[in-house]
């Protein structure tokens, strides 16, 4: 589920829902590095916080040490942003990340959620199953093929 600026009617139900269902659900957050998008995660946080703090809020992107570590371009504060006063630094866009940056921090988050056992457990169920349903392809291959 993504989130921009306001949380929408729809996905504070997809957030109801999980409650509902009992999972804690996860927000993944990625946003500029500037004084409006700290606000976001302000605002996030507060907005979140009505599910009684069952909902946890990441910020994935953009942290101030990935601007280092990918050597993304700032640029000084927008001085019409009120929130700007006081902002130590330079800001970063968000779309100064490519897709593929995007991609890598964000599988790399959710990869860190997985439980590895459980996983591992769920990949051998898979495997049995596709095997179990080549098993009956194969014995009724030539029955399909005279239908086709």
């Amino acid at each position: 589920m993504g989130i921009g600026a306001p949380v929408a009617h729809p996905q504070v139900s997809d957030l109801r829902r999980a409650r509902t269902s009992h999972k804690d659900p996860i927000v993944l957050y990625l946003g500029d590095h500037d004084a409006s998008g700290v606000d976001i995660d302000r605002d996030m946080q507060a907005k979140l916080n009505r599910f009684d703090g069952a909902v946890e809020f990441r910020r994935v992107a953009i942290l101030p040490e990935q601007i280092d570590a990918f050597n993304l371009p700032t640029r000084p504060p927008k001085k019409t942003d009120s929130r700007s006063k006081g902002w130590e630094g330079g800001c970063v866009e968000i779309d100064t990340l490519s897709g593929q940056q995007i991609r890598e921090l964000l599988e790399a988050e959710i990869i860190g959620l997985i439980d590895p056992d459980a996983w591992e457990r769920t990949q051998a169920i898979e495997a049995a199953e596709r095997e179990s349903l080549n098993n009956i392809l194969e014995r009724y291959r030539d029955d399909l093929e005279d239908i086709a």
